[in-house]
């Protein structure tokens, strides 16, 4: 099972903020994780420290370019989302079949 969580910046917030809160859903998602904050009319899509390489730089609008640091800061008035993904392998035959 996936998990998500996101903020409404009423205050500063701190990429070690993030970070943590991520940490915490670790156990619904071990496989990937990435955050979008949007703040000041832009949105920034980044990776966390679990994202696969190979998905940084994978060229698509929505991947993340860069890792989010714990010293990053965000100033208040933005939005905060951040999921984990569990990646789920189905190896019974009604997987394969129709």
């Amino acid at each position: 099972m996936c998990g998500i969580f996101g903020f409404v910046q009423t205050a500063p917030i701190d990429g070690f903020d993030i970070l943590s809160t991520s940490r915490l859903l670790r156990h619904r998602g071990p496989d990937d994780e990435g955050f979008l904050v949007s703040h000041g009319g832009k949105h920034i899509i980044l990776a966390g420290p679990e994202t696969p390489a190979s998905v940084l730089g994978a060229g698509l609008s929505y991947t993340p370019t860069r890792t989010l640091s714990e010293r990053e800061r965000f100033e208040k008035g933005g939005v905060v989302l951040g999921h984990r993904r569990l990646s789920i392998l189905d190896l019974s035959r009604r997987a394969t079949s129709p």
